[in-house]
């Protein structure tokens, strides 16, 4: 069986993360693999930042850019499980906030794979939140279910 050109494509581009050999052998379409990226942002929880609507627009923007400059051009076929993992950062956020904190990059990531950001069935997103040194971030997981 030969690779998919999206498969060969990611490989050349060390996007891949891994490909199980043993996924191949029961199902040969269903072979895993991952590509993971980084979106230069400090994500900030909306529902505590007072300001203008102005400003808030603004923030939106930016990181809508900077998400959408950093996706991939191929990413795995779906369905995926995506996970958005806040790194860095003076100290953690609660669920809801980091939830909402993440909510532009959730929606650049939905868009690129060409559906809902709520569509349970063929995406589904995960959050978590570590500790890093350096500049906040955020670092994106997608990978085949």
């Amino acid at each position: 069986m030969t690779d998919p050109d999206w498969l060969k494509t990611a490989a050349a581009k060390g996007l891949i993360v891994g490909v199980s050999p043993a996924a191949r052998t029961p199902a040969p379409s269903r072979t895993w693999w991952a590509v993971e990226f980084v979106v230069p942002i400090r994500p900030a929880n909306e529902s505590n930042i007072g300001g203008t609507l102005g400003a808030k627009l603004g923030r939106k923007r930016k990181a809508k850019a900077a998400t959408t400059a950093a996706i991939p051009p191929h990413l795995p076929p779906l369905p995926v499980v995506v996970t958005l993992t806040r790194v860095g950062g003076v100290k953690r956020m609660d669920d809801d906030g980091l939830a909402t904190s993440l909510k532009f990059v959730r929606d650049c990531v939905a868009a690129s794979l060409g559906v809902d950001d709520g569509d349970t069935g063929r995406v589904r997103f995960k959050y978590r939140q570590r500790a890093g040194y350096g500049s906040t971030r955020v670092l994106v997981r997608v990978e085949t279910q």
